[in-house]
């Protein structure tokens, strides 16, 4: 069940689990970074047997659009559309406030890597596109990917196939 988290400190920890079990995908230093980012953002969680699974928070830059700060699903329960279900969360909260436009930001395909290749594909399956490679926003050895999603044109083609509801 996908819920909403508003105390701070809870994002954090949530964050800090979820993530620490991703290694892959986040180091300590970045790990660190999204824990204090997830403090006054929109949040949710996926909660499975009392337990956080997954999250996903957003920065919003200003009336009209968000972004996907970080999101994570533990290794075990990835493939069973938790990825998706907080992902129809994140687009019921932009249609409810009025944002038009979600973006998120990931590593490119000019720096070949097994996980962030899922990462890219996931986000094409919930309506994401390439806008644009910044090669050194992060570093030089981290090509930064920035895909772009109009909300309302998505919503409908999410919802609908989420098992987690």
């Amino acid at each position: 069940m996908v819920i909403e988290i508003t105390q701070d400190e809870i994002k954090q920890n949530i964050t800090k689990d979820v993530l620490s079990k991703l290694p892959q995908w986040f180091g300590a230093d970045s790990v660190n970074i999204y824990v204090r980012q997830s403090v006054d953002s929109p949040f949710f969680t996926y909660m499975d047997k009392g337990q956080y699974i997954g999250f996903v928070f957003l920065k919003l830059h200003n009336s009209y659009s968000a972004e996907i700060c970080a999101m994570g699903v533990v290794e075990n329960y990835r493939r069973n559309g938790i990825g998706r279900a907080l992902m129809a969360k994140c687009l019921d909260y932009c249609i409810e406030h009025n944002i038009e436009y979600l973006q998120v930001k990931t590593l490119d395909s000019s720096f070949p890597d097994y996980y962030y290749n899922i990462t890219r594909d996931f986000y094409t399956a919930m309506g994401f596109r390439p806008l644009e490679c910044i090669p050194t926003l992060w570093d030089e050895e981290s090509p930064c990917l920035i895909m772009i999603m109009h909300v309302a044109s998505q919503i409908q083609k999410v919802l609908p196939k989420s098992k987690c509801f």
